[in-house]
């Protein structure tokens, strides 16, 4: 299987099947299947682009410890303590 994603994140995949291959957008919740590399390499080029960048998850995250008190709140301490 490989993922494509920014720091880890996975939003697109393929799976290579004994028929052929397998691409799953996982923003979209969408499968797409092809029986030749090429069919897959053109799907690829048009939903790379797209998928560009963070998901909201993985923006929520680094706002999270962007803030002041990110290391009391993972630590579970008051910041006023």
């Amino acid at each position: 299987m490989w993922c494509f994603g920014e720091l880890g994140a996975c939003v697109l995949s393929v799976t290579a099947k004994p028929d052929g291959f397998t691409a799953y957008d996982h923003t979209a919740d969408h499968e797409q299947s092809f029986y030749d590399f090429d069919g897959l390499a053109w799907w690829l080029d048009k939903h790379e682009p797209e998928r560009r960048g963070l998901t909201p998850t993985q923006e929520q995250l680094l706002d999270l410890l962007a803030s002041p008190s990110a290391l009391e709140k993972l630590l579970g301490r008051d910041s006023s303590e």
